[in-house]
């Protein structure tokens, strides 16, 4: 029997799949690069920075300073901050999708390093720090616990117990490549630069000790030229030696380490000798195989009980008004419900990740982009980004509209098309490879629907009083004129925030748990198929 041409060659990449098994792996552009190479881009990024710092405020080439350069590279929210951020998004997703392709010990390990990135994520990002000192700590303790400063406590408490599970990864698992000397040596100054900060940021409220430390660089090493800013009081300028310039350098330096690791082990291990395939969908870890619908229910459930907290507490008040309403309590920025949210577009970022590792084909392609738009939507809700670049940046050069169209409205209507960018090009360029399950699909369109609902209605909240009006409506037509507030809130702001804390927050806390059911749903479907059929296809059925 003769072949052609074409069909020759499909009988020998047949042959040579059938052969390596792991020729056909998935191994997304990022995994391309060496881990040194992308430690010493970032290094030259910060590199630059510093010059530019060097040049500007310590040199002063220009002359004197009026706006130093440490504060627009610096300080909070800032450049150094932004690619720190930019950084462990970047780990969290591939960090979870090496761990789809390892096995035992150094699996776990990968894993575990992708949800460490995330909390450092969370702590670096928000305001939960100040928010749980000044809710439950203040509140509960007052100035003082046992001769310490409430603060001082509630913040080393905070630091340890965000570097739990990172300590416990690195004396439980990191043994798991400590043969690698390369993401060895990542791994244990990423290590060490990260506890340092931890170890300053839990100290930054001891008194006079930032103030002291930061005297002592600006004379070491600036040689006491540190330059004070008109936007700083004069007696934070030393502290923000520390906080704003030491601090951030060590942690994107350590982030900077993170990388390196992951993509020097990923390196190592795609260039292995007889290197296994990757151990497949009926080796994942334990959370890829909860039950989709179950997730959903669980997340769903918390929805609902605060939702009846709100209605019998705040609405039929079977216990008289209370001093701060449960909706204030449980939906406002930094409070339950957005940990909740937080914590679900985490886990689906990963589990999102680790499950493309497993698959093959446009399935692979779909979850890893989709990853990291679930890590993009978790970080445009946790960071104040957004707000950052409408004072800092539009505000100043556009001033308060733009052709007849508040700028506020212009700006956040470009920023929420950006992260919504990432969804909705996974969506038009691979749909065809979910698309056909029926459970995946449905948690998929429910979950654009309701992040397309709360994204679209943030972008134009400022559009007039369209908020304050809408809430309006629904407090004298749903809720019968009986939403609270505390005090300090104006009528017009409880308002504004029974659309935007309280529906807001519904609408992301119900999309995040159809986005991570998707992921779930996926894997379950998958699951199935590999134990219904020694060869399931690459794609699902079209």
């Amino acid at each position: 029997m003769t072949f052609s041409r074409s069909e020759q060659a499909i009988r020998q990449s047949n042959q040579q799949r059938s052969e390596n098994p792991g020729a056909n792996e998935f191994w997304p552009a990022p995994f391309w690069f060496t881990g040194r190479f992308v430690f010493l881009l970032i290094v030259s990024i910060v590199a630059l920075m510093w010059i530019a710092f060097i040049l500007h405020d310590l040199v002063r080439v220009f002359g004197p300073v009026d706006f130093p350069m440490w504060v627009s590279l610096f300080g909070d929210s800032r450049p150094i901050e932004w690619l720190q951020w930019f950084l462990l998004v970047i780990i969290t997703v591939l960090a979870g999708f090496l761990s789809g392709k390892l096995t035992g010990r150094p699996a776990r390990f990968f894993l575990l390093i992708a949800f460490s990135a995330a909390l450092i994520f969370v702590e670096d990002s928000s305001d939960l720090r100040y928010m749980l000192y000044l809710e439950y700590s203040s509140a509960a303790f007052g100035s003082e616990i046992a001769g310490w400063g409430t603060r001082i406590v509630s913040d080393l408490t905070f630091s340890l117990a965000i570097m739990i599970l990172p300590a416990y990864t690195l004396i439980r698992y990191g043994g798991a490549i400590s043969h690698c000397s390369v993401p060895r040596n990542f791994m244990l100054a990423g290590f060490g630069l990260y506890a340092l900060a931890a170890v300053l940021s839990a100290l930054r409220h001891v008194d006079g000790f930032y103030h002291d430390l930061g005297v002592r660089i600006d004379a070491w090493l600036m040689f006491g030229r540190w330059p004070s800013s008109l936007h700083v009081p004069p007696d934070m300028t030393y502290f923000h030696v520390v906080d704003a310039f030491l601090k951030e350098n060590l942690e994107v330096l350590g982030a900077a380490c993170f990388l390196g690791m992951v993509l020097s082990y990923a390196w190592l291990h795609r260039n292995a000798p007889n290197r296994p395939p990757a151990p497949g969908i009926d080796a994942s870890p334990g959370l890829l195989r909860v039950d989709g619908r179950t997730a959903f229910l669980a997340i769903a459930s918390f929805v609902a009980v605060t939702w009846l907290l709100v209605l019998v507490f705040d609405l039929i008040q079977i216990i008289g008004p209370l001093d701060r309403p449960v909706w204030e309590q449980v939906f406002h920025n930094n409070r339950p419900a957005e940990w909740v949210q937080w914590s679900t577009l985490l886990i689906g970022a990963v589990l999102s990740a680790n499950l493309a590792a497993r698959l093959h084909g446009d399935a692979a392609r779909f979850f890893f982009v989709m990853a990291f738009a679930l890590a993009l939507i978790f970080f445009e809700d946790a960071s104040d980004l957004r707000h950052v670049l409408f004072y800092e940046y539009w505000t100043p050069r556009f001033g308060d509209d733009i052709s007849g169209i508040p700028t506020r409205v212009v700006s956040d209507t470009i920023y929420f098309g950006a992260i919504a960018l990432v969804p909705i090009f996974a969506v038009l360029r691979y749909w065809l490879a979910v698309w056909p399950v029926e459970s995946t699909r449905r948690y998929l369109v429910t979950g654009f629907i309701f992040f397309a609902l709360a994204g679209g209605l943030s972008a134009i909240r400022h559009l007039g009083d369209l908020y304050i009006n809408i809430g309006a409506w629904m407090d004298a037509n749903l809720f019968a004129s009986r939403w609270p507030y505390p005090d300090w809130m104006s009528e017009d702001r409880a308002h504004f925030y029974v659309m935007d804390s309280f529906m807001e927050e519904t609408f992301e806390t119900l999309g995040a748990a159809c986005l991570l059911a998707m992921v779930l749903s996926f894997a379950s479907y998958w699951r199935t198929s590999r134990e219904s059929s020694a060869s399931p296809p690459l794609d699902p059925p079209r």
